[in-house]
């Protein structure tokens, strides 16, 4: 597993040529690893649309369309921009969260999931927690405990 074996007495030269070959190495590993990095993170693509159900009819919605995602007695509804609320069926939240783009959307507590393009604002509540509030009215408020807003609060400045 070594570049090169430089014996002694150690002369500048051989150090000089063991030192290029490891730069030459580098670089061309880095390429390799960026390719091969690139590769593993297409393998498994983001959700881009979602079926859901409304009465008896099955919809097919865009996720970008999707405020947020709710859970209530095992059950996970989609809401959209239009504030019209839809039956997610056979999925739970962390399986549905592992599908989407995280960089749109976030797991805010057990319960919700919302896309970032519909977060209105957010203050602390209680020293340590978060309330959101979205740009579509909701039922009841959506709390971030605090163990999750100090990661929401990097994510958010990450994007």
């Amino acid at each position: 597993n070594g570049i090169e074996y430089i014996l002694k007495p150690y002369e500048a030269d051989a150090i000089h040529q063991a030192l290029q070959k490891f730069r030459q190495y580098q670089s061309v590993m880095t390429k390799e690893m960026l390719t091969a990095l690139k590769v593993l993170g297409n393998e498994k693509s983001k959700r881009k649309i979602i079926v859901v159900k409304k009465g008896t009819d099955f919809r097919i919605i865009q996720i970008s369309s999707i405020a947020y995602f709710f859970s209530s007695s095992y059950v996970v509804f989609a809401v959209d921009q239009e504030n019209v609320k839809y039956i997610v069926e056979g999925v739970n939240l962390t399986d549905l969260m592992e599908e989407l783009d995280t960089t749109v959307f976030y797991r805010i507590n057990r319960n919700y999931i919302v896309n970032v393009h519909f977060i209105q604002k957010y203050k602390i509540v209680e020293r340590v927690k978060l309330q959101f509030e979205l740009s579509i009215p909701v039922s009841e408020d959506i709390i971030m405990g605090q163990e999750n807003a100090k990661q929401f609060r990097k994510w958010i400045k990450s994007l």
